[in-house]
């Protein structure tokens, strides 16, 4: 299932496990040469250090100073979906 494939996603990129509470957003992109389609979930911490394992960095900021941040076309739609974020 997507909260399966997520809580596994999780734990290997960043090493902590969450619980999934519910989905907040699906977006269909079309890039030049491909789609795809993200599900965006909101999640609760439960337990673990956050660490790179899967990923160059990780960071942790509030939804509103994501707009400061390079994201690419497809991630920008599920962040206008967050709350907090803000309509940029």
């Amino acid at each position: 299932s997507l909260e399966e494939a997520l809580h596994r996603e999780v734990l290997e990129e960043i090493g902590i496990r969450i619980r999934v509470d519910g989905l907040i957003a699906t977006v269909d992109h079309t890039y030049s040469h491909f789609r795809i389609r993200l599900h965006a979930f909101r999640c609760t911490y439960v337990s673990g250090t956050p660490q790179c394992l899967g990923c160059d960095a990780v960071k942790w900021v509030r939804p509103g100073d994501l707009h400061r941040y390079a994201f690419p076309a497809a991630n920008k739609k599920i962040i206008q979906a967050l709350p907090g974020a803000g309509r940029r």
